[in-house]
Order: C-alpha cells, then sequence, then structure tokens
C-alpha cells in the first residue's frame, strides 16, 4: 500500500500489507524546492502532432465513419502533422525488439 500526504509533498510512505504496521518512507525528489512549469509550451498549437501516414491511414477509413461522429475526424484530418523517417524506432518496446533480433 503507498500513501501519500499533500502536506508533506515528495514524501511517500510504502507498507508491505495493506494497514500493515511496518512502512518505509521515500524521498521522490532531491530537493524540498516547488517544481516551477515550463516557460514555454511544448507544442505551441496545443497539439501534438501526428505522423503523416498515420492521418492517411486514418482518411482511408472516411467513407465507414458514421456521420454523426464525421465532425470529430474532420478536426482530426487537420490536425498538425509531421514527417517520419521508415524505420526508426518509435517505442522502447521497438527498440528492445531490434535488440533483440
Amino acid at each position: 500500500m503507498f500513501e501519500y500526504n499533500s502536506d508533506s509533498k515528495g514524501c511517500i510512505k510504502a507498507y508491505p500489507n495493506i494497514n500493515g504496521i511496518v512502512s518505509h518512507t521515500f524521498l521522490m525528489s532531491k530537493t524540498k524546492e516547488a517544481v516551477c512549469p515550463p516557460a514555454n509550451l511544448a507544442y505551441p498549437e496545443n497539439r501534438v502532432p501526428i505522423k503523416k501516414p498515420k492521418i492517411e491511414d486514418i482518411k482511408k477509413l472516411r467513407s465507414y465513419i458514421p456521420q454523426e461522429h464525421s465532425l470529430f475526424y474532420e478536426e482530426i484530418y487537420n490536425w498538425p502533422t509531421i514527417d517520419c523517417e521508415h524505420n526508426v524506432v518509435d517505442s522502447d518496446f521497438e527498440l528492445e525488439q531490434t535488440e533483440l533480433d
């Protein structure tokens, strides 16, 4: 069981059993300073870009999308996109798979 108290930020109590007597306390940060939010947005358009091939795949399904959901998908079709290279590892899982091969 884990216990967190907002009064002591960054401090977590862990119990080996639910409602156990023994507990261990962990500090999740190196300092007690408050974390400042970033000055600039990571994605200024407030949208994470989608890879062009993924948008193209979604567009292929356009004729199968019910009319009541078409407005949502029209917004997705106009979403910001990024180019991607083929054979680029996208995740840790894919990285592990390439290392195993």
